[in-house]
């Protein structure tokens, strides 16, 4: 028996556990209703669509770059990986765009103003896009930075997470370039 002055405690108790096992059963709920949305692109299958804005505004659709080879660099302006990977993405834009390459800068931070002045200041040729983390989302972001390598018929054909692999990166662009 509990005694008359635990009741309230008790009570309490009991409302916070079944809020606890409410708010578990919930997330359960929406992970199974939306879990395709949870996972990354899987090597070979199409890359999910999406339509981000450039600094100024300007849209740009993943889907109007089919028949290019398109290189996605989910990064952002405080991380120091990002920064150190930025000069090898210019490096390989100016050497393979006329070869039909296409890298997408997709700074992750939703800062449009925070992302063109950085990449003036580098004075970068690359194509920044501004996204709140959607994106960054449906590609299973995580760690930053996260490169996704899409192929000219729009299938995910690598992801690089991290540092390192640019040998590996370079060979596979170079592959997709020359295949038609």
């Amino acid at each position: 028996m509990i005694d008359r002055a635990d009741r309230p405690a008790f009570i309490a108790g009991i409302v916070v556990v079944g809020l606890a096992l409410l708010m578990t059963a919930k997330g359960a709920w929406w992970s199974a209703k939306h879990i395709e949305r949870l996972r990354p692109p899987q090597t070979g299958a199409a890359a999910p669509a999406f339509s981000l804005n450039t600094p100024d505004g300007k849209p740009i659709a993943l889907g109007a770059l089919r028949g290019q080879v398109v290189l996605l660099d989910f990064w952002a302006t405080w991380c120091g990986a990002c920064r150190k990977k930025m000069p090898q993405l210019e490096r390989l834009h100016r050497e393979l765009e006329q070869r039909g390459l296409r890298i997408l800068a997709i700074n992750v931070e939703g800062n449009a103003e925070r992302t063109a002045a950085y990449l003036k200041q580098r004075k970068s040729p690359l194509t920044a896009l501004v996204d709140d983390g959607t994106v960054a989302r449906h590609y299973g972001v995580q760690v930053l930075p996260h490169l996704v390598l899409i192929d000219r018929q729009g299938k995910t054909v690598d992801v690089q997470v991290g540092q390192g692999g640019d040998t590996r990166l370079r060979k596979r662009i170079e592959v997709l370039l020359a295949a038609r």
